[in-house]
């Protein structure tokens, strides 16, 4: 368990990698996993064991509790962060947690790439109603008495790319985007890793370095990374969408492009 007996949405979504690692001399395969309670974990595909974990530095945790798996008062908790108060708490990670997104790697340099993020909320809690049947309750109404629209932004907002070492779990290089969340994830090829943010920039760093190569407005709220491929003549390209989300930004009619390398 990532963490165990959650009270909050801090699940493990988005993407499992496997890669094969050389570990007391012999080639083992490892899950590498980011959950949005922001840690990474590398683990033994064969065992579960956990091999490293990293929790990011840059990730300022407020009012986040990581409950004892062994204390069964902690286990059979059924309430909210900041109980028995029902005044408004800044939490962060929050509604979205601190990495939701997908993480890469590349075989090449052994190096795993993970976005992570602070987007610190204010959740007011309130009073739900009477109990609702099984398929008209929602997540936020049944786990933390918080209506969902009485989320606000409470603090800074920042993302930390990391780049780290799929052996051991060091960080070797960190790059930071101001006034952004991430969403989507990273793709990385040719020493380059490239980075989509939610302002519909496209950033390309140096893989070795986390050194900004270049940087580009494509405009809307690209949610998810860009993906790399050839067409039929062998030309390649670099395909990012848009689905004009009206969370993440203003509505819009999404969008398909197609750059050249």
């Amino acid at each position: 368990q990532a963490m165990p007996h959650a009270l909050g949405d801090l699940d493990c979504s988005w993407n499992v990698m496997l890669a094969n690692q050389t570990i007391n001399g012999q080639t083992t395969p490892v899950v590498y996993k980011g959950c949005k309670s922001g840690y990474i974990f590398a683990l033994n595909a064969n065992t579960g064991q956990m091999l490293w974990y990293l929790r990011p530095p840059a990730v300022d945790y407020q009012n986040v509790v990581f409950l004892n798996p062994l204390n069964l008062t902690a286990m059979t908790k059924f309430n909210w962060f900041g109980y028995p108060s029902t005044k408004p708490i800044v939490q962060n990670p929050s509604d979205t947690g601190s990495l939701e997104s997908d993480l890469a790697f590349d075989p090449a340099t052994n190096m795993v790439f993970a976005a992570t993020y602070n987007d610190p909320k204010q959740f007011n809690y309130s009073d739900v109603g009477p109990p609702k049947t099984p398929e008209n309750v929602t997540a936020w109404e049944f786990t933390w008495g918080v209506q969902i629209l009485t989320i606000e932004p409470a603090g800074p907002v920042n993302t930390t790319i990391y780049a780290i070492d799929a052996a051991n779990g060091k960080v070797e290089w960190n790059y930071t985007i101001l006034n952004e969340p991430y969403r989507g994830g990273l793709t990385v090829s040719g020493g380059v890793v490239y980075s989509s943010t939610l302002d519909g920039t496209l950033r390309m760093l140096d893989e070795s370095t986390g050194r900004l190569l270049s940087s580009m407005q494509i405009g809307g709220s690209l949610l998810t990374q860009p993906s790399l491929g050839e067409d039929a003549n062998g030309k390649m390209a670099l395909v990012l969408t848009d689905m004009g989300s009206t969370r993440w930004g203003p509505p819009f009619p999404g969008f398909i492009q197609a750059l050249a390398l």
